[in-house]
């Protein structure tokens, strides 16, 4: 199969790109030609068109209750809890929208240089990588909190 240099499928009908012995190809052409994927694959998506979205995930996180959720229970303070909730809930719109861009700016550093963490997440097969990007931009919120708090 031949492939464009810039990394397109030729097919035409590309869904999700892999990147397979120095090939790219699709979902679409491997089915057809019967074109095993190795397990260990590199996703070519972009990171624009990924199905995650850290963005909206950071605002999310910044709009629910913060329950320390990111914390095992030996940690886990009532206290400190409180305090970045109430620090939470005391967040302007503009600071939100700065958490969730600061969010989005880290989690594109990280799939550009193909962070263990933040490919777990893109290449889930199951919502735990969603869960997990939750889990990171809860604990990135109590950070963002505790310096936001100190400027309130």
């Amino acid at each position: 199969m031949k492939t464009k240099s810039y990394g397109q499928c030729t097919c035409g009908n590309c869904g999700q790109l892999y990147q397979v012995k120095g090939h790219y190809i699709c979902n679409t052409c491997c089915k057809e030609k019967g074109v095993r994927i190795p397990k260990r694959l590199t996703l070519c998506d972009d990171y624009e068109n990924l199905v995650l979205n850290p963005l909206i995930v950071a605002e999310t996180v910044a709009n629910r209750p913060y329950t320390g959720s990111e914390w095992s229970d030996a940690l886990r303070s009532s206290v400190s809890i409180q305090k970045t909730e109430a620090k939470r809930q005391a967040l302007t719109p503009n600071q939100i929208t700065k958490f969730a861009e600061l969010c989005d700016r880290r989690c594109h550093f990280a799939y550009n240089h193909k962070a263990k963490w933040f490919m777990r997440c893109v290449r889930s097969k199951s919502n735990a990588g969603r869960d997990e990007l939750y889990m990171w931009c809860s604990h990135w919120l109590a950070a963002f909190c505790e310096q936001a708090g100190e400027s309130l």
